[in-house]
Order: C-alpha cells, then sequence, then structure tokens
C-alpha cells in the first residue's frame, strides 16, 4: 500500500474517532478529530490530482473544502458549540458525493 493512502486512511479514522468521542463528550475529541482533518487537508493539499479531466479536478477540490470544514468543526468542537455537528456534517456530504461520482482508475 502506498504511504499516502495509509496516511489518508489513517486521517479518516482519526476523524471517525474524534466525532465519536464528540457525540460522548470526551475531554480530547476536538484534538483527535483536529489531528485527522489536518491530516486529511494536508494531504489532499500536498498530493493534488494532476489531470485534464475538469471532472476529477472539481471532484478533488470538493474534497479539499471538506476537509478544510472538518478543520472548522473541530476548532468548534473546541469552543463547545454545536455548529461543529452541522460543519461535519456538510464534509460528510462532499466526500460521499465525491466519493460516488469519482470515476474508477
Amino acid at each position: 500500500m502506498k504511504t499516502e493512502n495509509i496516511l489518508l486512511y489513517t486521517g479518516s479514522l482519526a476523524v471517525l474517532a474524534g466525532t465519536v468521542m464528540g457525540m460522548a463528550n470526551t475531554p480530547y475529541a476536538c484534538y483527535t478529530l483536529g489531528a485527522g482533518a489536518l491530516l486529511l487537508l494536508v494531504m489532499r493539499f500536498v498530493y493534488p490530482v494532476r489531470t485534464d479531466n475538469f471532472r476529477i479536478r472539481r471532484l478533488e477540490r470538493l474534497r479539499f473544502f471538506g476537509a478544510l470544514l472538518m478543520v472548522f468543526a473541530a476548532y468548534y468542537l473546541y469552543k463547545e458549540n454545536n455548529v461543529w455537528v452541522l460543519l461535519l456534517l456538510i464534509a460528510s456530504v462532499f466526500e460521499a458525493i465525491a466519493a460516488f461520482r469519482m470515476p474508477k482508475k
């Protein structure tokens, strides 16, 4: 498995764990969610998809904004504001749209 895939899976699992911990009001949930979201954001920024296909570039941009929304969700979780749930929901819808619309490689 490639290193970038391992880092993407690790970030996704950290976001999932941070979300579950946030729903259970665990004290370090915002840090777990923030670390996973930041890892996803950095991976989307460092390893951009280089293609001429406009559709793939648009979907990757949608994934980047989803990761950015996850970082903001971690911030609102830190501030104990319930907006984090809405931001995480929008980010996960962005990720789901991109995952289902992305063509097979």
